[in-house]
């Protein structure tokens, strides 16, 4: 990014490596945040596997853990951030408040990505 200083980029690296890579950054994303953590070897950990009462008190991680192997990698192409932009600003909106068809809006969509390129 360019909005920080200089001089205070290798802090923000090491805080979000902090906040994503390490053991307990990895525990608490699960069980504070609900998403499962990138770091693999909390997989294991007890606090991810206790069992949830909103899933009949069934240790949802272990699954979560079962199929990760199989979980496709998520992809997010160089109009990611812009594709995200205008639905935030303009295609939720045209369709929730402007009554637009969603197939238009996203006809829309497809249009001003396509004219970014």
């Amino acid at each position: 990014t360019d909005q920080i200083d200089e001089d205070k980029l290798q802090l923000a690296k090491d805080f979000l490596a902090y906040g994503k890579l390490t053991y307990e950054a990895g525990v608490r994303i699960w069980t504070e945040l609900g998403f499962d953590p990138i770091v693999m070897d909390v997989y294991d950990d007890p606090e991810l596997t206790k069992p949830l009462p909103y899933f009949h008190n069934e240790d949802v991680f272990s699954m979560i853990k079962q199929m990760q192997p199989s979980l496709a990698p998520e992809y997010l192409g160089p109009q990611y951030a812009d594709a995200l932009a205008i639905i935030g600003s303009a295609t939720c909106y045209d369709i929730l408040e402007g009554g637009v068809p969603p197939a238009e809006a996203l006809a829309s969509l497809k249009e001003q990505l396509a004219s970014m390129e």
